[in-house]
């Protein structure tokens, strides 16, 4: 039998250690998935998208025909779907050693008995067959709503912290979950409709187990808590929440404005790209240079913020604005102190554009 979802997209263990995570024999600090999910280049999702509606579209004629024209076009979409999900995080560790899905099509051509009964409804086949295609289209979105309900809390709640414990971290993250539940502070994201999310829920199933490992660097034997997940976005948030506990998260940079995983519990703010514009210079180095020179110029980005989002607080609190321009003009302020972070406005212009909302 050929186990479908077993096999391809879902199901894979992750060992974890109290600050790494382990996948397929590679050591990464908590919340290095998290963190890369959140900086990936999105265009590859929509990629995907369109992909999978291309392969549904063809396997769904292979299903009904069975020849070899439409058994050859899916293979072929299937093949070119999986190329990209294969560059995802997880996947590309998970799919480099496993070539399966090139025989998927091929197997079963050659075994139409097996096809028939995962056509009829009711079967253990079928079931498998259509968690296996609901698992797939449900892939990107959500990777996209893990992204979107992240970036939210890890930007209203996690940036003006005043300490980075791991304490602090869990505070805010109780924070955040209470807001979510009593409906909160939502924003908006591009054309995300925010009401569908189910912010406050993080339960997935999973298989738990623990098991004597080998350290693949220090090869020191230690029983390691060995999670098998079911989806990518279960692994997403475990991989975030425990690598608060370790004191890892991710944060944008306060010169380029891109993510990176600040870890230990320190207070860093730039990470360690070559700065924009730069050719030798980290974000590190010419963040050093600007505070230097600047002092308390992030502070008053910050403070800025801080008092145009409470005043917008207040106004929606009291019903002088709705939730639509409430939303609206806190993503409008988030957009302002990212483009001064990251260089893109002046001080002076983002103190003129604050002023305006």
């Amino acid at each position: 039998m050929f186990l479908m979802n077993h096999d391809f997209l879902d199901r894979f263990d992750v060992s974890f250690t109290k600050k790494e995570s382990i996948l397929s024999g590679k050591i990464y600090p908590l919340g290095y998935f998290a963190n890369y999910v959140l900086e990936m280049d999105k265009s590859i999702l929509r990629e995907i998208s369109r992909k999978t509606e291309t392969f549904k579209y063809e396997f769904n004629i292979f299903l009904s025909t069975r020849d070899v024209t439409s058994a050859a076009l899916a293979n072929e979409a299937l093949l070119s779907l999986w190329l990209l999900i294969a560059k995802l995080p997880v996947y590309r560790l998970v799919c480099e050693h496993d070539n399966k899905v090139n025989y998927l099509i091929s197997y079963m051509r050659e075994h139409p008995d097996e096809v028939d009964d995962m056509m009829t409804a009711g079967t253990a086949r079928n079931q498998m067959l259509n968690l296996w295609l609901y698992n797939l289209d449900n892939l990107v979105p959500s990777i996209k709503n893990f992204i979107q309900k992240t970036d939210f809390m890890l930007e209203n709640y996690f940036e003006n912290l005043p300490s980075r414990k791991p304490e602090s971290y869990v505070r805010a993250y109780g924070k955040y979950k209470r807001d979510i539940v009593n409906g909160y502070d939502i924003a908006d994201q591009e054309d995300e409709d925010t009401t569908e999310l189910d912010l406050h829920q993080l339960t997935f199933p999973f298989s738990l187990s623990f098991a004597p490992k080998q350290h693949p660097k220090t090869k020191e034997v230690f029983l390691a808590e060995v999670i098998t997940f079911g989806t990518l976005e279960s692994f997403l948030y475990t991989d975030l929440m425990k690598a608060m506990t370790a004191g890892n998260v991710p944060r944008k940079c306060h010169n380029c404005g891109k993510y990176f995983l600040a870890v230990g519990g320190y207070d860093t703010v730039y990470c360690k790209r070559i700065a924009p514009d730069e050719k030798t210079k980290t974000c590190r180095k010419v963040g050093a240079h600007k505070k230097e020179k600047e002092k308390n110029g992030s502070s008053m980005i910050q403070k800025e913020y801080a008092k145009v989002y409470n005043r917008l607080k207040t106004r929606k609190n009291r019903g002088t604005i709705s939730i639509d321009e409430w939303n609206e003009k806190v993503s409008l302020a988030q957009e302002l102190k990212e483009k001064v972070n990251g260089g893109e406005i002046s001080d002076v212009k983002y103190k003129a554009l604050m002023d305006r909302i």
